[in-house]
């Protein structure tokens, strides 16, 4: 019975609990950069946001700025992006290679 017990109080324990709640401050608009992989130089990435829309996206690359027609930034899928994160295609690196070496 005394082990009914405690388990009781050790369930209810974390129902007692206070936490606060942390609250999501929108971004209304960005700057993402890296020092870049081999050839393609530093990356900086430049956009605004309305709401869940991205409404400006510019990507700086191997020496050259492309602006996202807003076409292509309709097709964007809505959603509250906080967490960002650059990523390249693995095999890029091997190209660059086999390019330069003609593999």
């Amino acid at each position: 019975m005394n082990k009914l017990i405690v388990i009781l109080t050790i369930l209810l324990l974390p129902s007692f609990a206070l936490a606060s709640k942390e609250g999501v401050l929108p971004m209304s608009s960005f700057t993402i950069e890296s020092k870049g992989i081999g050839e393609s130089g530093p990356i900086k990435i430049t956009g605004q946001k309305h709401q869940d829309e991205i409404t400006l996206l510019i990507v700086e690359a191997f020496g050259k700025q492309y602006k996202i027609s807003e076409d292509n930034l309709k097709k964007i899928p809505k959603a509250p992006y906080n967490g960002v994160q650059i990523s390249f295609e693995e095999g890029y690196r091997q190209l660059v290679h086999c390019k330069i070496s003609s593999c």
